[in-house]
């Protein structure tokens, strides 16, 4: 689990990391077994996200419309546009309307 930060751990830290992830595997192989284990549902802004990206007549407004009811996605949404990958000229975006323009709408 690189993506997990463990700062207050020990420099040489990889015993306590993977007792830490021995613990969650069985956590979530017990859950399973015994028909505990959850997902959480799919929310109806992605879906409606994943409509209007496939419909050619939706418009970069449609879609930061739908985002800018949904906070934690629509700072998601602005962080990856302000990314290296996306902001190639250095120019930061703090809206969701220029975060989707820049990123695009449509999927194939």
């Amino acid at each position: 689990m690189p993506h997990l930060s463990f700062f207050w751990l020990e420099a040489n830290n990889h015993h306590h990391i993977r007792a830490i992830q021995s613990d969650l595997c069985h956590s979530i192989k017990q859950a399973a077994r015994y028909n505990r284990l959850t997902l959480p549902s799919i929310p109806e802004t992605l879906l409606t996200l994943n409509r209007l990206c496939e419909d050619p007549e939706t418009t970069v407004h449609d879609v930061a419309n739908l985002l800018i009811d949904d906070p934690v996605l629509t700072a998601n949404i602005i962080r990856a546009a302000n990314s290296a990958i996306f902001n190639r000229r250095n120019i930061i975006c703090h809206d969701i309307l220029t975060a989707v323009s820049r990123l695009g709408i449509y999927s194939n």
